[in-house]
């Protein structure tokens, strides 16, 4: 298989923004979720477990995402942490996968 690394400029903070929303509403509206209902606790517990799955996997990309914002160099022109190029995202973030 062939992979194609090409560099673009992205803004890292978008990134963790996204995880930082996405988490928040996790744990906001899916994890605390119950029922008195015993037709829908097998559903619920079901619900819960995809929500805390997921969570710990967006705090597993989150550090990923840390990770990278310390390994490229800052872009001096932009005001704030932004970075000049993620050519190593590829291979970071799918190098366990």
């Amino acid at each position: 298989m062939t992979y194609i690394h090409v560099a673009i400029p992205l803004n890292i903070s978008t990134f963790e923004d996204q995880i930082c929303l996405f988490q928040y509403y996790l744990d906001n509206h899916f994890l605390p979720m119950t029922t008195n209902d015993s037709n829908a606790i097998i559903f619920t517990k079901t619900i819960w477990d995809f929500a805390h799955f997921a969570s710990l996997r967006l705090q597993y990309l989150a550090d990923k995402v840390k990770y990278i914002d310390h390994l490229l160099p800052d872009d001096a022109d932009s005001p704030g942490r932004q970075k000049c190029m993620m050519t190593l995202v590829p291979w970071i973030v799918c190098m366990d996968e």
